[in-house]
């Protein structure tokens, strides 16, 4: 009998109590929402934007099945904090096509009322919103010429190899898997071939800080197809 009373109270102790895991989970919450203030002080239903510090950043999207990116657009589940991409630019309205036919949400299964709002068009944001994406747009746009004249992709303009920019989820290469990162090839993507019978697709976007194909053709005994093994050399053209 003493020894069954000495272990209950060892466990209310330890921190298994209901309140005690409760207080866990509020610091826990605490902790994420202050690294990331940006997207903490929105309302629940307020698109936020990704950037390193979100929690759910490099994570997969349950809908779509491309990981999260900075600056990506999403949603989430005022219950459970669930993301979903809800982005136009890059055609990810993953939390709009799931709640047209849906009203629980995927993780939690508690009903989100007006989960999708009347209008699904950016412009209906906040001036201050706007402002800073007219901002982020003209930096945007200055990074990239900046980018566009120092970096350079390996064997670019040299040999069998030319950067593509993916235009349509047509395209058989959209959503393939890059060799190097591992994250599917999106609208807006700037990919590469590699010149092998396999055509291992590879990032080459330094505007996304994906520069893959760089990181591995760089180096001189990483000539070979990851797939296959066979020759990827890139013949400089005469």
């Amino acid at each position: 009998m003493a020894k069954k009373l000495k272990h209950s109270g060892k466990d209310n102790l330890g921190g298994n109590s209901p309140m005690e895991q409760m207080m866990s989970k509020e610091v826990e919450k605490g902790i994420k929402m202050a690294r990331d203030l940006q997207n903490a002080i929105l309302l629940s239903g307020a698109l936020r934007v990704t950037n390193h510090n979100s929690d759910w950043f490099d994570r997969e999207c349950f809908y779509c099945k491309f990981k999260f990116r900075e600056e990506d657009r999403i949603r989430i589940c005022p219950h459970c904090d669930f993301p979903l991409h809800e982005d136009g630019r890059f055609d990810l309205k993953c939390w709009s096509d799931y709640f047209h036919d849906n009203n629980h949400c995927p993780r939690c299964n508690q009903e989100i009322n007006n989960a999708v709002p009347a209008t699904n068009k950016d412009e209906k944001t906040a001036p201050t919103e706007v402002s800073t994406a007219i901002l982020e747009q003209n930096i945007y746009q200055q990074f990239s010429s900046g980018i566009k004249t120092e970096w350079t992709m390996v064997g670019e303009g040299e040999g069998g190899v030319e950067p593509k920019i993916m235009h349509s989820k047509n395209d058989p290469e959209y959503g393939k898997k890059c060799m190097m990162c591992n994250e599917g090839i999106r609208l807006g993507d700037r990919f590469v071939q590699c010149p092998g019978e396999w055509k291992c697709c590879f990032h080459a976007d330094a505007l996304r800080h994906l520069t893959c194909w760089n990181a591995r053709f760089k180096m001189p005994k990483n000539d070979y197809c990851i797939l296959s093994g066979g020759k990827c050399e890139i013949v400089k053209k005469r």
